[in-house]
């Protein structure tokens, strides 16, 4: 059995938690612990409640500013880019940026304006200016050196004591992982059914997977809706039916389900993930920026999703049509697993009690399972 300092260490871990684990946290803490027979081996469950309590204690609270309300003349078709980005991959997220980018060419018929924040989680931001500099100094308009993950980098430098941008200055910003394929995509199309939706939360459909396991077919029924909104033809997408078959990370319960829907423009829902959200900025400021419950440790946001839009939906009398997925501008999720989240060794135990004390303080507002509530149609 277990030795006394092991028992020990769970007693500590248990008294610790607050509000107490629930059965499935508690499970993998006995795992954790049993796992291995050095120190190492026991203090890994007491470090994910250190680091969750450690960063919770400690987080400044930002409150709303009440008279900021979105500016909808002065601010349509202007995209803040927000995305956290590693030297390693540096090749790929340009070419994601330089397609974004197309849509604000001059030659389009309805251009947008679009601004991009590069993060530089791993500190290497000069060998983007040895490789690019000429690129980089035109097209990235902002950017930082910082570590963390994206939600916290973007609440830091988006709204807290490092702010640089004025984010009500823009309709949308796009909250981006550097694994993001998006050279199918017709953004125009994406940011026109945002705002038909009218959410105050919205993410391109999605399949995650490397790309062998999936196609493009201009041929899809759901290219007729997906068309260039330059009148340059469709633009290739996703082809559904395959890509919704397999291809999601293994534990991905929502994955079917961000999936395109194929006979559907956009549906309003009451779930939508983290990795490549679009916010209004009031909802970005009033969701991020607004306390702790939402976000209950730096170093995990597993919970946000499952509140966020039940919490910006709480004081309309139009509650289902707060968060919407955009099925006919599909996207595809690499799964790079480039982030250092990846390498915290206590990182699911910290995700679960994580995901538990946004539960425990908002449970009223808790989306599971998550539930469609409309399909606007295709045709």
């Amino acid at each position: 059995g277990p030795s006394v300092g092991r028992v020990a260490v769970v007693l500590w871990v248990l008294a610790l938690a607050r509000p107490p684990l629930d059965g499935d946290a508690l499970q993998l803490i006995q795992r954790t612990v049993r796992s291995g027979s050095s120190h190492a081996s026991t203090t890994l469950a007491a470090d994910a409640v250190a680091d969750l309590d450690s960063s919770y204690s400690s987080l400044p609270t930002l409150q709303r500013d009440a008279s900021v309300e979105d500016r909808h003349a002065s601010v349509e078709d202007r995209l803040l880019v927000f995305i956290p980005v590693g030297a390693a991959n540096r090749l790929f997220v340009r070419e994601s940026i330089d397609h974004i980018l197309s849509f604000q060419k001059r030659s389009n018929s309805r251009p947008l304006d679009i601004s991009f924040f590069l993060v530089h989680y791993d500190l290497k931001r000069p060998y983007w200016h040895k490789d690019w500099w000429p690129w980089y100094e035109r097209v990235v308009k902002y950017s930082a050196q910082k570590q963390g993950l994206k939600v916290w980098l973007a609440k830091d430098l988006l709204l807290g004591g490092q702010a640089q941008v004025p984010i009500d200055d823009f309709e949308y910003i796009w909250l981006l992982d550097e694994d993001a394929k998006v050279s199918g995509m017709d953004v125009r199309r994406m940011v026109d059914l945002a705002r038909e939706s009218r959410a105050s939360i919205v993410t391109p459909a999605f399949v995650s997977g490397d790309l062998s396991s999936s196609s493009t077919a201009k041929s899809s029924s759901a290219n007729k809706d997906a068309a260039s909104a330059d009148g340059k033809g469709p633009l290739p997408t996703i082809s559904m039916a395959r890509d919704r078959r397999g291809s999601c990370q293994a534990g991905e319960s929502h994955c079917t389900f961000q999936a395109p829907h194929e006979m559907c423009k956009y549906r309003y829902v009451n779930f939508v993930e983290v990795s490549f959200p679009l916010l209004k900025p009031a909802a970005f400021r009033e969701i991020i920026g607004g306390g702790q419950d939402c976000l209950q440790s730096n170093r995990s946001v597993w919970g946000l999703d499952h509140v966020w839009c039940s919490v910006m939906a709480s004081n309309s009398t139009e509650r289902a049509k707060f968060c919407s997925i955009l099925d006919a501008v599909p996207m595809i999720h690499r799964n790079y697993h480039t982030l250092p989240k990846y390498t915290n060794g206590n990182i699911k135990l910290l995700n679960r009690l994580t995901k538990q004390r946004v539960k425990a303080s908002l449970r009223s507002f808790w989306a599971q399972p998550a539930r469609e509530y409309a399909c606007i149609p295709a045709h």
